[in-house]
């Protein structure tokens, strides 16, 4: 977007409209979640947050978010957040005075650092990057099987876009954020897809994550961390149940994908 402090989207958005909006990881490519419109019963679009204009914390794409749905009068919207854009959605819900947010689809994520990848990636980034080695390193904690080489590509070079600020204030970031107290100002509803595999993200953050969100609802999958590519087919029935679960649109079974109503 041309507008000053604006989020970097991927997609068409329309006001008025339900929307699911795609939150990427750090230093992953939006193309994570390719295909997945093509079966929603609404708009969506793709945050590409790394990016946009800094900051590049937290707290500040939470901000960002909200004042992106704000800004383009967005109808209700689920906010599809994994990873690092998982820990953004929940800090823009926490931050929903307004009440924006109709719902939080969070994967792989959790409320805090404790226990969360390796403490000294940060300090690495900001010494070396950028730096194919470490990319490739950080890679390997994504997946639980290997990925294919077109993917991983397209992973890399995404990657070796991006400035050190960007990726080094996101990393820090994270590691700093401590949402633990604040998860029960969450007042959305609130779905959590874990990987059972997943090498960055524990159990227990999922767990945490269930037991402090009233209005939540936790499913386990066979994957790794980033379950939108390793469990493509699953993660999409997730979303659609989640999408029908909360009523983002009224009349879900009616809707016509040929034939949807007039765009604004």
């Amino acid at each position: 977007m041309e507008e000053k402090n604006m989020l970097n989207y991927i997609g068409t958005l329309y006001s008025g409209e339900p929307t699911v909006l795609f939150i990427p990881g750090a230093m992953t490519t939006p193309h994570v979640f390719d295909g997945l419109a093509n079966y929603l019963p609404c708009q969506s679009a793709i945050i590409d947050w790394n990016h946009s204009s800094g900051p590049w914390t937290v707290e500040a794409v939470g901000k960002k978010v909200l004042s992106l749905i704000g800004q383009l009068h967005l109808g209700p919207v689920v906010l599809a957040g994994y990873s690092w854009g998982g820990v953004v959605s929940i800090a823009a819900a926490i931050d929903d005075k307004e009440q924006r947010i109709a719902g939080l689809m969070i994967a792989d994520t959790g409320a805090c650092a404790v226990g969360h990848g390796d403490p000294t990636f940060p300090a690495r980034l900001e010494k070396s990057w950028p730096d194919r080695d470490l990319f490739w390193t950080f890679s390997k904690r994504c997946f639980a099987r290997p990925v294919t080489r077109g993917l991983y590509q397209q992973l890399e070079a995404y990657a070796m876009t991006l400035k050190k600020d960007t990726v080094c204030q996101a990393a820090y970031s994270v590691r700093e954020s401590d949402f633990r107290n604040q998860l029960g100002q969450i007042t959305c509803p609130v779905q959590i897809l874990h990987g059972l595999r997943d090498q960055s993200r524990s159990m227990e953050h999922a767990q945490l994550l269930a037991e402090k969100i009233q209005n939540s609802e936790l499913f386990w999958l066979d994957c790794g961390h980033t379950p939108m590519v390793e469990v493509h087919e699953e993660y999409l029935q997730k979303l659609l149940y989640f999408i029908h679960k909360i009523q983002l649109v009224e009349d879900i079974q009616a809707w016509d994908v040929l034939g949807a109503g007039e765009l604004v």
